[in-house]
Order: C-alpha cells, then structure tokens, then sequence
C-alpha cells in the first residue's frame, strides 16, 4: 500500500492542477458556509429559549 512519500496516486497534491486553486476555494466556502449557520442556528435556538 502506498504513501505519501512513494508518491501514490491517491495521496499527492497536484497543486499545479488548474482546479487545485477553485478547490480550495470552494472548501473555504464551505466552511464559510458551515459556521455562518451554526450561527444562525444558534440565534433561532436562543430565540426559541432551546
């Protein structure tokens, strides 16, 4: 089984890769997403004496 280090397939970084940037980006928001939620959530549940 290979590792990052033997260079399998599954485990390297293209970062030259033309999608490597918008993938990263689109992670970012994601999580942007994630916690903007969490945050209304909250709000609601505080609303709602939860």
């Amino acid at each position: 089984m290979g590792n990052w280090r033997d260079g399998c397939c599954s485990c390297v970084l293209l970062t030259g890769h033309p999608g490597f940037a918008a993938g990263i980006a689109e992670i970012g928001l994601r999580v942007r997403m994630a916690r903007d939620l969490r945050q209304v959530l909250d709000v609601i549940a505080d609303r709602l004496g939860c």
